[in-house]
C-alpha cells in the first residue's frame, strides 16, 4: 500500500514597496506560492473584504500557482493591510503586506450665502477638507493678500479639517475675492467665493433739546443722512405712527438728504418719541428723540391681593407713574405717617416712575393703610391700597415650678396674646400624644388659651410637655420641662415566720423607684443601726440596694427593723418585724454530793432564756415525775419549777431532768442524786419444804437497796462459802448473788441391787443438752451438773431409779433468771428531710414482762414532736418518724429492762436537709435602663450550699450579658442588672445544692423596651411628581406597638399619602406624586406601653415656579409710560427671572427703550418710559429654577401710532 503525502502551500513574500504611494499612482503585487500540491486556490482580501467589492482593484491570474493585483488610480479607498489566501487539499496559507496612500486635501465647496450683502450683516464661511491626509494647513487670502484675524474679521480653526472666516459687521472694505487653502504632503487644494457689500444710511443724531417744552412753545428738529448709497426715503413717526405734514400742528420739509420737523405749538398731546426712519437699497436706519411736555403725574392702580396675605409672607406692591413729568419725587405713607429708610422689615425700590415697596416677612404690625403720593413740578397726586394681614399665633412662654414633688398638683397655662381666630390647642408630651398619660386634664381657657392640669404628679409625668397653638397661618408652640421630685419606693420584704436563735437572717431594701443618689439607712427599734452593731451587719450593694444580714440570730435581734431611704423629694421608710425563737435555756443546777436516805432534796430549775409560754417539767429515770413517787414539783413563776423529796430514800436515787419547751424546741438539764442507802437484803429461802438429798438448790441474795458498789458474800454455818466448793457456785451482779448447788445428787437409799440410774430434763434424756453432765458415784448414786447455767437450762430434773422389783424417781425444778436482749438494729442512711423513717427495737431474750422505752439524745422522747412510739406484743416496739425534719437529727435508744437488768441499744440518725429558697420575686414594671436586683436567700438546708443563677434555662456566670452574680455569705447570692434592655427579659432561676440535693425558685423579668426606630431620610430634594417612599422601622421595642406619622405635627391625613403597616414593626409611607405643599416634616410615631419614640425627615420637594397673573391696561397710548411687574410666589431659589419680547429675549443693555429691572430674589419690572407704536406685541415674563420654568404673557396695543418696520 502506498501512502500520499499532501503538501501545504508556500507563498513567496511580497511588499508594495518601502515608500506610501501618492494618490493617482499604479501599484500592483504578485502573490506567488513555490511549493504545495495543487489544485491551488488563490484570493485576495483589503481589510479583511474580498477586493471584487472594491472598485479600481484588478486581480489576474498568472499560471496554476501566482496572481497580481493592480490598482491603476490609487485612491484613499485603497490603503489597508492586503492578504493572499493560497489553499489546497492539505490546507492553507496566507501572507500579507501594507499599502500606505498619500491623499491631497479636497476643499469641499462653499459661497456666501447673497450675492450682495448689506452693511452691517453678519457673514461667515466655511472652509471643510473632506478628504485629505493629516496633518493640513489651512489659510486664507483676500484679493490674493494673505488673511489674518482683525478689522471685524475673525478667522477660527474648528477642529484638524475646519476653518470659520467671520465677519460680525460687513463695510464697505470688506468687498473683494475670499480664497481658503489647504495644503498637505500629498499636495494642496484651493477654493474662492466673492464678497459684495451694498452700503446702508446713517443718521446724524438729533433732539428736541434738554429741557421740557411748555405748552404752546415751537419745537423743531431735523434729520439728516449723514452717510448711505442714494437715493434716500425720509419718514417720520410719532410713537410708532407715521406723521403727515400739516396734521395735528407739525409741519415737514424734505431734501435728498434731510428732513425738518416743526411743530408751531406744542401741547401736552404732542409728548411722546419722535422717530426719523432713511432707507436705500442697503437697509434702513432709524433715530428717535423725546419731546418732554410738562405734565402732572398719573398713578396706575394697585392692590396687594384679594386675599388677605399670611404673616411671614412676601408682599410686593408697585406705584407705577404711567404718565407725568419728570423729575417725580414719589413716597410711601402708612396709616398716614411718612414711611422712611430703615423702617423695620419694611423696603422701598425706586426708579424715575415707579416705586416698589416690598415687605419680605409681614406681621400683624404690617396691617394698614398705603398710601404712594407722587408729586412733580405739574402737581401731585396719590393712591391707597389696604393690606390685611393673616395673623400667626404667638404664645406666651410658660414653665413649671422648679421643684415639684410627687403628689404635688400643678397648671400651665399656654395662652395665645396675638394670633387670628379660630384657634386650636394641643398638647404633646415627649414628642407624643398627651392622653397616653393618666391623671391629667386638659381644658381651653376662652378663644385664646389651654390649660394643662395635673391633680397630682407621679413620675411618670416627668418630660417635656409642648403646647401647639394653629390657625390658618401658621403654628407655634413652647415647650416647658416637668421634673417631679419621686420619693423613694421601697420594695416590700418580709422576715421569714420562724427564725430559730443561731439561724443567718438577710433582709433586702430595695429601692425600685425614686430620684438619685439615695441615701439608704436600717434601723433597729428605732435607732440607726451602724455596720456590724450587735452582730448587725449593713451593706450597701447598689445605688438603689441595701442588705442587712445577722449571721447567728439571737433573741436580741428580734424587733421591729426599718429601712429608711432619703432623697431630695422626700423619706421613705419600710420595716417588717423579726422574731427570734429561743431556745429555753436553764440554769444549771447540782445535787448535793451526798444525800443520806430519810433526809430532804429540793432542785429549783430556772429558764433564764427562752420565748414565753414555757412549758416546765420534770422527770425520773426518763418517766414524769408523779406524787405517787414521793416527789412534788411546783411553779412559783413562768420561768421556775421547783422539785422537793421531803424523805429521801435509796429508790429515789437517779437521774432527774427538768424539761423546757417553746414554740422554739426543748431543752433539758439533768442532776444525780445519790441517796446514800444501807443495803438491805430482800427475804429469800431456799422452799418451804425441806430440801430432798441430792436436789440442786438455787437462791438468790438480792440487795433492793443501799448503795453501790456492794460486796456480797455467803457463809455457811458461819464459814465463808466460796465458789467451786463443796458443789457450791457463786454468781454475783451489782445487787445480786446467786448460790446454786449445781451438781444435783441422786442416790439411792434402800433398793436391791443392781440399780439403774437415769436423768431426765422435761421428760427428754438429758444426753442431747449442751452445759449438762452426769456422773454415776457408787452403785446407789448419779449427779448432774451445769457448769455455767442458761435460760435454756430452766425446767424439771427427774432422777429415775429401778431395779428387778420396781422403779422409783424424783424431780427438782431449775428457775433461771435472764436479763433482756435487744437485737441491734441501726437508721438508714441518708434519711432526707420529708422522708418517713423506722426503727424497730426488738427483745429476743430475756424474762417477761419486758419494760421497753424511746430516748432521744437521753432524753424521753414523750414530749418530742414528730415521733412517735408503738409497741407490738411483748418483746418489740416501733419508733415512727413520719416527716423528718433536720431538728430529728441525734441518737435514738432503746431501754428494755425485766427483774434480771436492763439492756440498752442506740443508733445515730442524720437527716439531710434540702435548700429552703425564700420566694422572691421581680418587679411588675421594669422599664429599659433601670436597675434590677433579685435576692436568693438559702434560710434552710445543710451547708455547703452552692448557689447558681439560670437565665432560660442556662448557667449564668459573673457579668454574662451585663447579668452579675454575687455570693455574699454560705446562704445568700445576688443577681444585678445595671441597666436592664429587652434581651434580659425572661425567666431567672436560683438554684441551691447541697449534699441533701437541689431546689430551684424561678420568677419572670419582664423589661418593658421604648420603641426605638432606625433612622431613615429621603436621600435629595425631589422635583414635583416625583415619587417618594420612607420606612419607618421599630428595631426595638415592646410589642403591641401603634405607628402613625404626623406631618409638620399634625396627624398625617390620607389625602397628603398612603401609609400601610409592613408586620407588626414597620410602616411605610407612600407619596405617589409629590408637589411643593410636601415639602416639610414627617414624623413617624412609635408608642408602647414603655414609651414613645419619634423619627423626623424633612422632604425637600423642589417646586417649579408661579409666576402671579398680572395685566396691561386694554388703553395705552403712544406716549404713555408702560410698566409690568412678574412677581414669582412660589419656586424655590435661586431664581432667574428674564424678559422677552415678540419671543426674542430682551437683553439688559439694549435701544429699544425698554428698561427691566430686578428687585429682589423673586421680582422683576419691565419699564417702557415713552411707549411707541413698536412697543406693542406679546411682552413675556420667564421664570426658572432647577425644578424648571414658567411663562406667562401679556398683550400690550399702543393706540395713537402705526407700527414701525421692524429695526431691532
Amino acid at each position: 500500500m502506498h501512502h500520499l503525502t499532501t503538501v501545504l502551500p508556500q507563498i513567496h513574500p511580497f511588499t508594495f514597496g518601502d515608500e506610501p504611494a501618492n494618490a493617482g499612482d499604479t501599484v500592483g503585487v504578485q502573490c506567488m506560492v513555490t511549493k504545495g500540491d495543487a489544485p491551488i486556490s488563490i484570493m485576495w482580501s483589503l481589510n479583511g473584504n474580498n477586493v471584487k467589492d472594491i472598485p479600481g482593484i484588478t486581480v489576474t491570474k498568472i499560471g496554476h500557482k501566482s496572481s497580481s493585483l493592480s490598482i491603476d488610480l490609487v485612491s484613499s479607498i485603497h490603503k489597508g493591510t492586503y492578504t493572499c489566501l493560497a489553499s489546497n487539499q492539505a490546507g492553507h496559507a496566507n501572507y500579507s503586506t501594507e499599502l500606505a496612500v498619500n491623499v491631497a486635501p479636497q476643499i469641499t465647496p462653499f459661497d456666501f450665502s447673497e450675492d450682495i450683502l448689506n452693511a452691517g450683516d453678519t457673514v461667515s464661511l466655511i472652509c471643510t477638507v473632506g478628504k485629505g491626509d493629516l496633518p493640513l494647513s489651512i489659510h486664507w487670502l483676500l484679493n490674493n493678500e494673505t488673511l489674518n484675524s482683525g478689522n471685524s474679521i475673525l478667522i477660527n480653526r474648528n477642529g484638524k479639517r475646519i476653518s470659520v472666516l467671520s465677519i460680525e459687521n460687513v463695510q464697505h472694505e470688506h468687498i473683494g475675492n475670499y480664497t481658503c487653502i489647504a495644503e498637505n504632503e500629498a499636495g494642496r487644494s484651493t477654493h474662492s467665493a466673492l464678497l459684495n457689500v451694498n452700503v446702508g444710511p446713517q443718521i446724524m443724531p438729533f433732539d428736541f433739546g434738554t429741557e421740557p417744552i411748555n405748552d404752546q412753545e415751537m419745537a423743531a428738529v431735523t434729520c439728516t443722512a449723514s452717510k448711505g448709497d442714494s437715493p434716500f426715503t425720509l419718514q417720520w413717526y410719532f410713537n410708532g405712527q407715521i406723521i403727515k405734514s400739516g396734521v395735528n400742528g407739525v409741519v415737514l420739509f424734505n431734501t435728498k438728504r434731510t428732513s425738518q420737523l416743526s411743530i408751531e405749538s406744542v401741547s401736552h398731546h404732542h409728548q411722546g418719541n419722535y422717530t426719523c426712519l432713511v432707507k436705500n437699497q442697503a437697509g434702513s436706519v432709524n433715530h428717535t428723540a423725546e419731546l418732554y411736555v410738562n405734565v402732572p403725574p398719573q398713578i396706575k392702580p394697585f392692590d396687594f391681593g384679594e386675599e388677605p396675605v399670611n404673616a411671614q409672607e412676601m408682599v410686593l406692591v408697585t406705584c407705577a407713574v404711567n404718565k407725568g413729568d419728570q423729575p417725580l419725587v414719589i413716597e410711601w405713607y402708612f396709616n398716614g405717617k411718612k414711611l422712611k429708610p430703615g423702617d423695620t422689615g419694611i423696603s422701598v425700590s425706586n426708579t424715575k416712575r415707579f416705586s416698589q415697596l416690598n415687605m419680605d416677612s409681614v406681621s400683624h404690625q404690617n396691617q394698614g393703610n398705603y398710601t404712594c403720593v407722587v408729586k412733580n413740578e405739574a402737581g401731585s397726586v396719590n393712591y391707597t391700597s389696604q393690606l390685611f394681614v393673616n395673623v400667626a399665633p404667638v404664645i406666651i412662654p410658660f414653665e413649671f415650678d422648679g421643684s415639684v414633688f410627687y403628689g404635688e398638683a400643678v397648671q400651665v397655662m399656654c395662652h395665645v396674646p396675638k394670633g387670628d381666630k379660630p384657634l386650636t390647642f394641643k398638647w404633646s408630651f415627649n414628642g407624643g400624644d398627651v392622653s397616653s398619660l393618666p391623671g391629667l386634664n386638659i381644658m381651653n381657657v376662652g378663644d385664646m388659651g389651654s390649660a394643662l392640669i395635673i391633680p397630682a404628679v407621679t413620675a411618670a409625668h416627668s418630660g417635656n410637655y409642648t403646647c401647639t397653638a394653629a390657625n390658618v397661618v401658621a403654628r407655634a408652640s413652647h415647650l416647658a420641662t416637668l421634673n417631679v421630685k419621686v420619693l423613694p419606693y421601697i420594695v416590700p420584704f418580709e422576715a421569714d415566720e420562724s427564725i430559730f436563735a443561731g439561724e443567718p437572717v438577710q433582709l433586702t431594701c430595695l429601692v425600685s423607684k425614686g430620684d438619685l443618689p439615695v441615701d439608704i439607712k436600717w434601723h433597729f427599734h428605732g435607732y440607726e443601726n451602724e455596720s456590724s452593731h450587735l452582730g448587725i451587719m449593713t451593706t450597701k450593694m447598689t445605688s438603689r440596694t441595701s442588705f442587712l444580714s445577722i449571721a447567728a440570730a439571737g433573741a436580741g435581734h428580734s424587733g421591729r427593723y426599718t429601712c429608711t431611704a432619703a432623697n431630695s423629694a422626700g423619706i421613705a421608710n419600710y420595716s417588717t418585724v423579726i422574731n427570734v425563737r429561743v431556745l429555753p435555756h436553764i440554769k444549771p443546777f447540782e445535787l448535793d454530793e451526798a444525800v443520806f436516805a430519810g433526809e430532804t432534796v429540793h432542785l429549783d430549775c430556772y429558764v433564764s432564756k427562752g420565748d414565753i409560754p414555757l412549758n416546765i417539767s420534770w422527770s425520773f429515770k426518763g418517766a414524769s415525775v408523779t406524787q405517787k413517787m414521793g416527789i412534788k414539783t411546783s411553779k412559783p413563776s413562768e420561768r421556775v419549777s421547783t422539785l422537793d423529796i421531803r424523805n429521801a430514800l435509796g429508790s429515789n436515787s437517779g437521774n432527774y431532768t427538768c424539761s423546757a419547751s417553746n414554740a422554739a424546741g426543748t431543752t433539758n438539764h439533768t442532776a444525780v442524786l445519790n441517796v446514800i442507802v444501807p443495803p438491805q437484803i430482800n427475804s429469800f429461802e431456799f422452799s418451804e419444804e425441806p430440801v430432798n438429798a441430792q436436789e440442786m438448790v438455787l437462791v438468790t441474795c438480792t440487795v433492793s437497796k443501799g448503795d453501790q458498789p456492794l460486796n456480797i458474800e455467803w457463809y455457811f454455818n458461819g464459814n465463808k462459802v466460796v465458789s467451786g466448793a463443796l458443789g457450791i457456785n457463786l454468781s454475783n451482779t451489782k445487787r445480786t448473788s446467786q448460790l446454786s448447788i449445781e451438781s444435783v445428787l441422786c442416790h439411792v437409799t434402800k433398793g436391791d441391787m443392781p440399780l439403774s440410774l437415769k436423768w431426765l430434763f422435761r421428760g427428754r434424756p438429758v444426753d442431747n443438752i449442751k452445759g449438762v453432765t452426769v456422773s454415776k458415784v457408787g452403785d446407789k448414786s448419779s449427779i448432774l451438773a451445769i457448769p455455767s447455767v442458761t435460760e435454756k437450762h430452766s425446767g424439771n430434773y427427774t432422777c429415775t431409779a429401778w431395779n428387778t422389783v420396781a422403779s422409783a424417781n424424783h424431780t427438782a425444778t431449775l428457775n433461771v433468771q435472764v436479763p433482756p436482749h435487744i437485737v441491734p438494729f441501726e437508721a438508714e442512711e441518708p434519711v432526707f428531710a420529708g422522708e418517713s423513717m423506722q426503727l424497730t427495737c426488738h427483745i429476743s431474750k430475756g424474762d417477761a414482762p419486758i419494760a421497753i422505752n424511746w430516748s432521744f439524745h437521753g432524753k424521753d422522747l414523750s414530749s418530742h414532736q414528730g415521733i412517735s412510739t408503738t409497741k407490738i406484743g411483748d418483746r418489740t416496739s416501733v419508733l415512727t418518724i413520719s416527716s423528718a425534719v433536720a431538728s430529728h437529727s441525734g441518737e435514738y435508744s432503746c431501754h428494755a429492762s425485766n427483774k434480771a437488768g436492763l439492756a440498752v441499744h442506740s443508733t445515730t440518725v442524720n437527716v439531710h436537709v434540702l435548700p429552703y429558697i425564700v420566694p422572691f420575686e421581680a418587679d411588675e414594671f421594669v422599664f429599659a435602663g433601670e436597675s434590677v436586683q433579685l435576692n436568693c436567700h438559702v434560710s434552710k438546708g445543710d451547708l455547703p450550699l452552692d448557689i447558681k443563677w439560670h437565665f432560660h434555662g442556662f448557667d449564668n456566670s459573673s457579668s454574662h450579658l451585663g447579668i452579675m452574680t454575687t455570693k455574699m455569705t454560705s446562704r445568700t447570692s445576688f443577681l444585678s442588672i445595671a441597666a436592664a434592655a429587652a434581651s434580659h427579659s425572661g425567666n431567672y432561676t436560683c438554684v441551691a445544692a447541697n449534699n441533701a440535693g437541689a431546689t430551684n425558685h424561678s420568677t419572670v423579668l419582664n423589661v418593658h423596651v421604648k420603641p426605638n426606630i432606625l433612622p431613615f431620610d429621603v436621600d435629595q430634594a425631589l422635583f414635583s411628581g416625583e415619587s417618594v417612599q420612607m420606612m419607618c422601622h421599630i428595631s426595638k421595642g415592646d410589642t403591641p406597638l401603634d405607628v402613625h406619622w404626623e406631618f409638620n405635627g399634625k396627624r398625617l391625613s390620607r389625602e397628603l399619602g398612603t401609609f400601610s403597616s409592613v408586620g407588626e414593626r414597620s410602616s411605610v409611607l407612600v407619596l405617589p406624586s409629590v408637589v411643593g405643599a410636601h415639602s416639610g416634616h414627617y414624623t413617624c410615631i412609635a408608642k408602647n406601653r414603655a414609651g414613645t419614640a419619634t423619627y423626623t425627615t424633612i422632604l425637600k420637594v423642589i417646586v417649579v415656579p408661579y409666576i402671579n397673573p398680572f395685566e396691561v391696561e386694554e388703553s395705552i397710548f403712544a406716549g404713555e409710560s408702560i410698566h409690568l411687574t412678574c412677581h414669582v410666589s412660589k419656586g424655590d431659589r435661586p431664581l432667574q427671572i428674564s424678559w422677552s419680547f415678540q419671543g426674542q429675549e430682551i437683553p439688559y443693555h439694549n435701544n429699544m427703550g425698554i428698561t427691566t429691572t430686578k428687585l429682589g430674589e423673586k421680582a422683576s419690572v419691565l419699564s417702557v418710559p415713552t411707549a411707541m407704536g413698536h412697543h406693542s406685541g406679546n411682552y413675556t415674563c420667564t421664570a426658572s429654577n432647577r425644578a424648571g420654568r414658567a411663562h406667562h404673557t401679556v398683550l400690550v396695543n399702543i393706540h395713537g401710532s402705526t407700527s414701525l418696520p421692524t429695526y431691532v
